[in-house]
């Protein structure tokens, strides 16, 4: 396929959706991260791309984070530098207070993760029962 002459600014513009939040509208890729087609075959992140090209250049060690929480946003007062351990913290699943089943996180383990005991708890009682049923019907077919 043959390189676009369209500039990326250009091309990221056409495909956005302008609000609260510049959300490109590219196909995202596993994370939910847009990226977008460079000179030289390269390819980076809409929201990487927007802040080298309005804010400046990322040290070494620095990340580009969405403030807003909208991988798909590039817009630059939006996005902020951070470690990648400053980062982590900040993810929305460190910062969750509940499971994804509505329960409150109660059990800090050693390690410094998180679990929900009540989920914890039931997924336990599920693994019991398929173990005994295995261990029955391996007993009636010998």
């Amino acid at each position: 396929m043959a390189p676009s002459k369209t500039p990326p600014l250009e091309r990221l513009k056409a495909r956005t959706v302008f609000g609260d939040c510049w959300t490109a509208t590219f196909s995202p890729e596993k994370r939910g991260y847009m990226r977008i087609s460079l000179p030289g075959r390269r390819r980076e992140g809409v929201h990487v791309f927007a802040y080298k090209l309005f804010v400046g250049a990322i040290p070494d060690g620095m990340t580009v984070d969405h403030i807003c929480f909208n991988t798909a946003c590039w817009r630059p007062d939006h996005l902020q530098l951070l470690t990648r351990s400053e980062n982590a913290k900040r993810c929305r699943r460190a910062m969750a207070t509940h499971c994804k089943r509505g329960h409150p996180y109660t059990d800090h383990r050693r390690n410094g993760s998180r679990e929900c005991l009540v989920c914890r708890r039931e997924n336990a009682k599920v693994y019991q029962r398929q173990l005994r049923k295995r261990r029955r019907e391996a007993r009636l077919a010998d």
